[in-house]
């Protein structure tokens, strides 16, 4: 049964509930310290009749971060095969110098604001937040438990998100447990790995996920989040739909996910900036600035194109001084070669545009076979989230974005880093995606500060299409 039919009489009785506490003691907003009052959401288009616009939208991209160290948000492609891409522009100054730089190169290119107040919709965010976690929170202390049915109505903090993993473990006890740290990230939170795995069969696959290695990208950890739920609730529940589906699966498979990659960012982006984007260490003593983006750190192919990531420390995508220069990649990528032996799949969730992205990031050649491979599991998911939502997630390569250097999802497909994860067999090789979530390129005026009312629709679709990635995967392992 779908989590917005579960326990309606409780979910009304709580809402009446709450609805009288609010008039007695009105809900406040969030208040971060950093606020974006009138700054903008501008689309850029490039029209299909523009010579390779890909290659126009890639390096308008490359251009907007590194040098007028703008806030890419998304690259997207509309409806009829326009591209586009989402940008953040704090000032009218911003506006005029996109602008610029779009009639240059791409004639006939628009620029048009999507968003005239950002911070409109951080607010709106929060306060509809706020009433979903004082629910969520009434049945806590009423149950002692994290209720399903109210804890995906909300996003919440990382020491509840630990929570409910624990609480999780101890509702299915034989499936789920909680490593409570796999090490330590800058600021001294234990970064935590769960498995789902029945520890029936020894010569079992395993499948790795992780999500918010990205801070502000709070519905991917909400994903990460359903997707285990789902494995561990299907497996157990005989009337669930799904089932025989999860018995097959986990009978045959082992799941490792580290649902919060980046829990220092992710904090500060509760408390100050719901914007930000990296982790919290001030990476070198000649600036001021503070954080690196992990998915720019990772060692493969770090520095490997100049346009893949930033060299400017208060960059959006700056790389670090070195690979593995930040505590939370070391931790993160030290575990995955320690973890995991019989590694079949490796998916790093985040937001957003809808887009299924599999190797390469940059540019690098894969053999024509795993292509295929890559791409027929790719595909598979978003077919099955089409099917699901109706929902359109695009299928490609990350490189026919733009390029990006130092991330996970080629760390997790190169050769050398999965020799150590399959020695279950010659030669394997991991399947490796970054799922982009929503928003779509229909619906981006939000960007990242989705509704927390969209958190079940995304996991759901997201549940299908992670299904029949991993049934390609199994039926196809390489």
């Amino acid at each position: 049964m779908a989590i917005s039919m579960m326990r309606i009489g409780l979910l009304v009785a709580l809402i009446a509930v709450l609805a009288w506490q609010t008039i007695a003691s009105p809900i406040q907003a969030r208040a971060p310290g950093v606020r974006y009052d009138n700054q903008v959401l501008a689309r850029v288009t490039i029209p299909s009749t523009v010579g390779n616009p890909d290659g126009v939208r890639s390096s308008l991209v490359v251009e907007f971060r590194h040098t007028y160290g703008l806030d890419v948000w998304g690259v997207v492609d509309l409806a009829d095969e326009t591209r586009a891409i989402d940008v953040r522009l704090p000032t009218p100054d911003d506006l005029e110098a996109v602008k610029e730089a779009v009639a240059a190169v791409a004639p006939g290119g628009t620029v048009t604001i999507v968003n005239s107040n950002i911070q409109s919709d951080i607010d709106t965010e929060a306060q509809e937040n706020e009433q979903a976690l004082q629910i969520a929170g009434l049945v806590k202390r009423q149950t002692g438990v994290y209720d399903p049915a109210t804890w995906f109505t909300a996003y919440h903090r990382f020491t509840d998100i630990l929570g409910f993993f624990n609480s999780l473990a101890s509702s299915y006890p034989s499936l789920v447990s909680v490593n409570a740290s796999i090490g330590k990230s800058f600021q001294g939170r234990d970064l935590f790995q769960v498995r789902i795995g029945t520890r029936t069969n020894p010569s079992v696959k395993q499948v790795y996920i992780q999500g918010l290695i990205h801070a502000r990208e709070w519905v991917a950890g909400s994903t990460v989040q359903y997707i285990a739920y789902k494995l561990a609730s299907a497996y157990s529940n005989p009337a669930d739909p799904d089932n025989a589906w999860a018995v097959r699966t986990l009978n045959a498979t082992e799941f490792y996910i580290v649902p919060v990659v980046n829990p220092d960012g992710y904090e500060y982006s509760w408390t100050t900036d719901r914007l930000w984007r990296k982790n919290r260490r001030r990476a070198v003593t000649t600036s001021s600035a503070v954080g690196v983006d992990l998915n720019r750190n990772y060692p493969k192919g770090w520095g490997a194109d100049p346009n893949g990531a930033s060299t400017t420390p208060s960059a959006q995508d700056y790389k670090g001084p070195s690979p593995l220069s930040e505590p939370e990649s070391r931790v993160i990528t030290s575990n995955f070669v320690n973890t995991l032996r019989s590694a079949i799949l490796s998916i790093d969730y985040h937001s957003y545009s809808q887009l299924i992205l599999r190797p390469p990031g940059y540019n690098y050649a894969i053999p024509a076979a795993q292509v295929t491979k890559l791409k027929a599991a790719g595909d598979a998911g978003a077919a099955a989230i089409a099917a699901r939502s109706g929902r359109t997630y695009t299928s490609q390569t990350a490189l026919q974005l733009y390029p990006a250097t130092g991330t996970a999802v080629d760390y997790a497909w190169d050769e050398s880093v999965n020799a150590q994860v399959t020695k279950d067999r010659t030669n394997g090789r991991v399947y490796s995606y970054t799922i982009e979530l929503r928003p779509s390129s229909s619906d981006t005026a939000t960007g990242f500060v989705l509704p927390p009312s969209q958190i079940v629709a995304t996991g759901e679709e997201n549940w299908a299409g992670f299904k029949a990635i991993l049934d390609y995967v199994r039926s196809n392992i390489i």
